[in-house]
């Protein structure tokens, strides 16, 4: 597994920089969460029948004034072989 993230703020310079994340940690309600573990049993469903390349979704940012929804895109890891 690889994450990546990309900060809050957008740079005019040099836009959205990725990050490399090493832990994760996510704050959320119950129907946030389940929201987001649906979102992931189904590309986990698509990936194990090779009909899976990328999908994302976007939830609510429950801080106050954000500026965007929180994107979440999982990509199809590589399989060796």
């Amino acid at each position: 597994m690889e994450l990546i993230g990309y900060p809050a703020e957008f740079n005019e310079e040099e836009g959205l920089v990725p990050i490399d994340i090493q832990d994760l940690q996510i704050k959320a309600s119950p129907k946030e969460l389940n929201r987001l573990a649906q979102f992931l049993i189904e590309c986990s469903k698509q990936i194990e029948l090779n009909t899976f390349d990328n999908e994302s979704i976007e939830l609510i940012d429950s801080k106050p004034n954000p500026k965007t929804g929180i994107w979440v895109q999982v990509l199809a890891e590589k399989q060796e072989g």
